[in-house]
Order: structure tokens, then sequence, then C-alpha cells
């Protein structure tokens, strides 16, 4: 992942997850020894990049790049 470049104002998202959820994506997150917001943009901005662009990822998927 590259640099990130602000569009706007950052705006604080919040909602509800189930405790275990929470629990699991903390542990995750210390793993990879980065933040639980960190953690949760890079699995937002993922799913975002698969639907807009299904094509690269199913090209990338199949050299093994992603």
């Amino acid at each position: 992942m590259r640099g990130r470049k602000s569009i706007g104002p950052t705006k604080v998202v919040k909602f509800k997850m189930h405790t275990d959820v929470y629990e699991f994506l903390k542990d995750v997150a210390r793993e990879q020894k980065i933040s639980l917001a960190e953690l949760l943009r890079r699995i937002i901005y993922r799913a975002v990049y698969e639907v807009s662009f299904p094509e690269a990822v199913r090209k990338a998927r199949r050299k093994k790049l992603y």
C-alpha cells in the first residue's frame, strides 16, 4: 500500500461490531503490528478495489500477485 492521499476532510465513522469479531480483528491487528483503524482501512480499500477493478484482480490472482 503506497502513501495515502486524502481526498478531503477525513471522517470519523462509528459502527456497531459483534464483540467476537472485534476481538478477532484486534488480534489480527496486533499480529500485523498495526492499529485496528489501519487494519479496517486496508480491508475496506481492498474490498473497494476488488469491486472497482475485478479484471485487474483476476489477472493478478492468475499471476499469484494478489
